[in-house]
C-alpha cells in the first residue's frame, strides 16, 4: 500500500508538472500573439503620425516664409492635428492596457511618472479655429489666404519648431534602425519599440506644454 501510495504521488506530481508546462506554453504563445497584434496596431499609429507631421512641416514652413496661410492649408493642418492627437491617444491607451495586463511577463515599462499627454495639438487647433473665424482673408494670385499678425506668426513658428523636432526625431530613428516597411514593423513588435517612440514623442511635446496659444 505504501509503495502504491508513493507511485500515486509520483503520477500526481507528473500530471501537475505537465499541466503547469502546458499552461506556460499557452500563456507564452498567447502573449506573443497579443504583442504582435498590439505592435502591428501601434506601427500603424506611428506611421500615421510620421506622415501627418511631414505634411504639416511643409505647410508650416510656407507659413513662416510667407506670413500667411491659405484656406486649403489651414483646413488640412486642422485635420492632421486631429489625426495626430487621436494616434497619440490610441498609443497611450494601448500602453496602459499593456501595462495593466497581468498575463504578460517581462513587460517593457516606461520609467517615468506615467504617460500623461499634454495635447499640444488640441491647443494648436483651438488657435487655428480662432484664425479661421476671426482673421481677415485676402486674395493672393487667385488663392484666398488668412492674414496673420505678429502674434499669430510667433505661434505658427512654435508649431513649426514642434513639427521640425518630431521630423528630426524620426530621421534619427531611421539612422538608428536603417530599415523600413515590414522590417521596421518587426522591430516595433519584437523589441516593443513602439513604447519607446511613444515616450520620446511625449517628451518632445512636453517641451512645448508651457506654450499657450492665446486667443485675442
Amino acid at each position: 500500500m505504501r509503495q502504491l501510495s508513493v507511485k500515486n504521488c509520483f503520477f500526481i506530481v507528473v500530471i501537475i508538472l505537465v499541466i503547469s508546462f502546458s499552461l506556460n506554453i499557452y500563456f507564452a504563445l498567447d502573449n506573443k500573439k497579443y504583442e504582435k497584434k498590439i505592435g502591428e496596431k501601434s506601427n500603424n499609429e506611428i506611421c500615421s503620425i510620421k506622415d501627418k507631421n511631414e505634411a504639416n512641416l511643409i505647410m508650416l514652413e510656407m507659413v513662416t516664409e510667407k506670413g500667411s496661410i491659405s484656406k486649403k492649408d489651414i483646413t488640412k493642418l486642422y485635420s492632421n492635428y486631429n489625426d495626430i492627437s487621436k494616434n497619440l491617444y490610441t498609443l497611450l491607451e494601448e500602453y496602459n492596457e499593456y501595462k495593466e495586463d497581468r498575463t504578460i511577463f517581462n513587460k517593457k515599462v516606461v520609467e517615468s511618472n506615467g504617460l500623461i499627454l499634454d495635447d499640444i495639438y488640441a491647443k494648436g487647433n483651438t488657435f487655428i479655429l480662432y484664425i479661421m473665424e476671426n482673421n481677415e482673408t485676402q486674395s493672393v494670385e487667385g488663392t484666398k489666404v488668412f492674414k496673420l499678425n505678429e502674434s499669430d506668426k510667433v505661434n505658427f513658428k512654435m508649431l513649426y519648431n514642434l513639427s521640425l523636432e518630431i521630423q528630426k526625431y524620426f530621421e534619427d530613428l531611421t539612422e538608428k534602425f536603417p530599415i523600413s516597411g515590414n522590417e521596421f514593423k518587426n522591430e516595433i513588435i519584437k523589441n516593443r519599440l513602439w513604447i519607446d517612440i511613444l515616450n520620446d514623442l511625449k517628451k518632445i511635446n512636453d517641451k512645448y506644454s508651457s506654450f499657450t496659444l492665446p486667443v485675442k
